[in-house]
């Protein structure tokens, strides 16, 4: 999702978004060069110039229930005189979530077979403040600049569960456990700074934008294990994570003929650091750190023919990452990726029929936390975790789409390599 050209990275974003201030809303199902390879569709939203000088202030707040309250508020305090509008917005979340869960399965290990049956309660409960501060000047029509800031605080965020387990061996009776968690976060920093630039230069259009983003969380966790059958145990993990993040974006885009050719560069740079330990050596401890950069560049060429739209375009990424596991590089996860991905579309339309027919070659790159080696502890028989050895997913796909008024006819072929999901097998 995009707002003015602004990627969101949050999705407090949106809540503090009004549909008054909304101008237009375009959501783009064959997205082309200029945007990132592991995106399959866009959202891009445009709100309406404020109009008028002075102060202005604006407070809203939302309440709803879903088996529990849960509200949100926020208070917008804006500025502007000619050109120059500062703003400045405080929110407050509050809210609960519940979720009950039931789980049965199946585990083959050996010659045995355990039929597990479990219940889950899940109960969590936040409150946090999020700030914004910004300034934007407008010196005409062909030229405006922007920054902002962003951050939040932590006011508390706790999870519990009372996890009941039966477990059968060989259809006998083995054992119940019961399994309680408590999970605390602490408030750690977190915060984004974006800048913008947009202008025009003759007929040459330049976007400019960028984006240094941290994050930081610590949870701890607190669970007991009750059994009167396989013994009672406590298990406390702490978890941490530390992520940054530097982007810059360049589109230039410039008329030809009856259409427009757009180019540029996106550049993004992450880090990210995670360590999760466990006090009774349960489940083993991880350190890890990855370092990625990613580098592309694009050309796109949209053209309009009387009821006909055509787009092509081309981007090439380079992609590399350096993975190191408790203080040790790992040749196997570091890895560099060249790769080029072509997209062609043509689309029609006439009274209230549409169709269009596209081409294009996309990519899904597993996140941190498939990557990671950290073990999560379940229960007394199921753990989870990530594989450092996944490769990226490359999918190719042809769809064609027919519109008639309020009826859509969608088909398509796609095939995907290197497709990754989650497995079972026995752990040591």
């Amino acid at each position: 999702s995009y707002i003015n050209n602004k990627k969101v990275r949050d999705m407090g974003d949106l809540k503090q978004l009004k549909s008054s201030d909304i101008k237009s809303v375009d959501v783009i199902t064959a997205p082309g060069a200029k945007y990132n390879a592991e995106v399959s569709a866009v959202i891009r939203i445009k709100t309406l110039k404020p109009q008028g000088d002075g102060f202005s202030l604006m407070a809203t707040s939302q309440t709803w229930r879903n088996n529990q309250w849960n509200n949100y508020d926020d208070l917008t305090l804006k500025y502007r005189t000619g050109g120059l509008e500062a703003f400045a917005n405080v929110a407050f979340d509050w809210g609960h979530y519940s979720n009950d869960q039931v789980l049965d399965q199946e585990l083959h290990i050996s010659k045995d077979m355990f039929d597990i049956h479990a219940e889950l309660p899940l109960r969590s409960r936040w409150a946090n403040f999020q700030y914004t501060a910004g300034l934007s000047y407008d010196f005409n029509t062909d030229h405006s600049v922007g920054l902002s800031f962003s951050s939040q605080k932590s006011l508390f965020e706790h999870m519990t569960d009372e996890m009941t387990q039966n477990y059968q061996k060989n259809g006998a009776f083995y054992g119940d456990i019961l399994l309680k968690t408590d999970i605390d976060g602490l408030d750690k920093p977190v915060w984004e700074l974006n800048t913008y630039y947009i202008g025009k230069v003759g007929k040459l259009g330049i976007d400019l934008n960028a984006t240094l983003l941290r994050r930081e969380s610590e949870d701890q966790l607190y669970q007991q294990e009750y059994s009167q059958e396989l013994g009672d145990r406590p298990i406390t993990t702490v978890n941490s994570e530390k992520n940054t993040m530097v982007a810059g974006k360049l589109i230039l885009s410039y008329p030809i003929w009856k259409g427009e050719l757009s180019f540029g560069s996106e550049a993004t740079s992450t880090q990210s650091h995670g360590n999760n330990f466990n006090y009774e050596n349960i489940i083993p401890e991880t350190d890890i750190e990855m370092k990625e950069k990613n580098i592309a560049g694009f050309a796109e060429y949209e053209l309009q023919l009387g009821p006909w739209h055509l787009n092509a375009g081309l981007r090439y990424e380079h992609v590399a990452t350096d993975y190191t596991s408790l203080g040790v590089w790992q040749s196997e996860p570091s890895r560099t990726y060249n790769d080029w991905f072509p997209n062609l579309s043509a689309a029609w339309q006439k009274g209230k029929w549409s169709a269009q027919l596209g081409y294009s070659k996309r990519i899904t790159r597993p996140p941190y936390n498939m990557l990671s080696s950290r073990i999560i502890y379940d229960s007394r028989m199921l753990y989870e975790g990530g594989n450092p050895l996944l490769r990226p997913s490359v999918r190719q796909g042809i769809d064609l789409n027919l519109t008639y008024s309020w009826l859509n006819f969608t088909t398509g072929f796609t095939r995907e390599n290197d497709f990754f999901t989650h497995v079972g097998q026995v752990y040591d």
